[in-house]
């Protein structure tokens, strides 16, 4: 399914015509009644226009359906159908032309991140941020070696107000933009509190 469509509900077959599609076989053994109506699934998916590439995802189990999945470079082309496993019927058919306003966004989005979109110009644009982080990596550790404490590994010595000061705006603003890191900055801020009271309390 596109990522913008995982949490959608599920079409289901309707177990009263099992009869007609030879049965359903448990779950632990290959479904043989599933591959083989996979040519009349094949079938109708060309009919209703269904041309080139697509995923094919058979059901599991009685209630399971067949899933036709096409889901080129270009997200406007996605298509999702989806076919009751024993009479062939379409349940439902979704598309870039159903998708709401945030379904487009994630949709383009996740294409932009994983450089599928715009060609090799957005592969180029996407390899920025890859360099970046390692940068950063390196850049880290190279920094907290040079300020560490000579012959020690501990904490370098504490910097300036107005350094600090324009270290935690941009804190925020990221944890404010980026929810689940602002969370994690939070909880380290908790515990470096924790470990400091501990230890003033140990002290005296």
């Amino acid at each position: 399914m596109p990522w913008s469509q995982e949490t959608m509900p599920m079409a289901a077959s309707d177990p009263a015509h099992a009869g007609h599609g030879g049965g359903s076989a448990p779950a632990a053994t290959p479904d043989h009644a599933a591959v083989a109506g996979t040519d009349a699934i094949a079938a109708r998916a060309r009919a209703a226009g269904i041309v080139g590439g697509y995923r094919l995802h058979l059901p599991s189990g009685p209630r399971g359906i067949y899933t036709v999945v096409v889901s080129p470079r270009d997200p406007a082309g996605q298509r999702t159908l989806q076919f009751d496993r024993w009479s062939g019927r379409l349940l439902g058919e979704n598309g870039w032309s159903r998708y709401g306003i945030g379904a487009k966004a994630v949709e383009l989005g996740v294409q932009i991140h994983m450089g599928r979109y715009f060609g090799r110009a957005n592969q180029l644009l996407m390899l920025i941020p890859c360099i970046a982080i390692v940068l950063l990596v390196v850049s880290g550790v190279t920094m907290w070696w040079r300020r560490r404490p000579t012959g020690r590994l501990a904490a370098p010595p504490p910097v300036s107000g107005a350094r600090l000061r324009g270290a935690i705006t941009l804190l925020v603003v990221a944890g404010v933009v980026l929810p689940l890191f602002g969370a994690s900055l939070l909880v380290l801020a908790a515990v470096d509190r924790a470990v400091v009271a501990l230890r003033r309390t140990a002290g005296t």
